[in-house]
């Protein structure tokens, strides 16, 4: 079942009401809605950004509740994810930083870039994303930018086409956190494979 942000509670809540035996949760804004909606159902969890900082769970080795998964943390890739970026446009002063407005697990990773972007001489722009009606948007307000890093979200995910599209007619170089982009089209990606996490 699909839902946009502000419809997550209500759609863990309609899952919980259908008596599922499992609900499976893709992506980190989905889990808190699902773990308020029930404290019996098993939750599994596929590639939400840390679920410790977000408190979805108490640890990874020992959850705690009734939510487990794979975790997505990979902020201290954003170091790594610049430098290529550098290596690949050079001469660039300014990059922005794609992320959805609603995803809790984004504090570290846009701190992980703030430190990032300092050391290489970088000035760090964050462009949030609400929802996909706001991406023409946002790649007008990249204009300028000389390169963009996208943070892994299933927003981002489940209009990756859209998205690699944006970014070619608009002729910034991405650097993405999931090789589906660079599948669809994209320039380049570097992290873990989330359908591995499948």
């Amino acid at each position: 079942m699909a839902a946009s942000a502000d419809q997550l509670p209500e759609a863990a809540a309609e899952l919980v009401g259908r008596n599922v035996d499992v609900i499976v949760a893709s992506g980190t804004p989905p889990v808190p809605a699902a773990k308020n909606a029930t404290r019996t159902i098993p939750i599994v969890f596929v590639a939400a950004i840390d679920p410790i900082a977000t408190g979805v769970v108490a640890s990874l080795a020992r959850p705690g509740g009734n939510v487990t998964g794979f975790a997505l943390i990979e902020a201290d890739l954003m170091g790594k994810r610049l430098e290529i970026l550098k290596e690949i446009a050079p001469g660039f002063s300014r990059v922005a930083v794609l992320c959805h407005a609603l995803n809790p697990g984004n504090t570290e990773y846009l701190r992980q870039a703030e430190v990032a972007a300092q050391a290489l001489g970088l000035q760090l722009q964050i462009v949030a994303i609400g929802d996909p009606g706001d991406f023409e948007g946002a790649f007008a307000e990249i204009r300028g930018a000389g390169a963009v890093l996208q943070l892994a979200d299933v927003l981002f995910t489940s209009h990756q086409k859209q998205l690699v599209e944006l970014a070619a007619r608009n002729r910034v170089p991405v650097m993405y956190g999931d090789k589906l982009f660079v599948d669809a089209g994209g320039l380049l990606a570097y992290g873990a494979d989330v359908a591995d996490h499948y």
